[in-house]
């Protein structure tokens, strides 16, 4: 049976470029609790969950999402809000410490 795929679809869409499709959620696998999102200056989205760590969305890759958890280095799987500097780092607001994530490398 295939798991269903939830349209990512909130007030930053409106802040982003539209895609030529929706972003696709696999809520089973990459978590049911979306608790952040935020837009990267290369048109990247990325979610903070509630135990499912962070993930970016790329479009064109040849694996347009990636996920961050603990086992990258990050210091909870609870994201509780996020934001992109200008140095294009992701910065997550989490239940322990370790905040930062460095561009692509968890």
């Amino acid at each position: 049976m295939p798991r269903p795929v939830l349209p990512v679809v909130t007030a930053l869409s409106l802040l982003l470029p539209t895609p030529a499709a929706p972003i696709p959620w696999d809520a089973p696998r990459q978590g049911a609790f979306v608790m952040a999102l935020a837009a990267g200056p290369d048109g990247s989205v990325w979610v903070g969950t509630e135990g499912r760590g962070v993930w970016r969305w790329q479009a064109g890759a040849r694996e347009p999402w990636r996920q961050f958890t603990t086992a990258d280095g990050l210091g909870d799987d609870d994201a509780y809000a996020l934001t992109i500097d200008r140095a294009q780092r992701a910065w997550a607001v989490l239940a322990a410490r370790h905040p930062r994530l460095a561009r692509g490398r968890g």
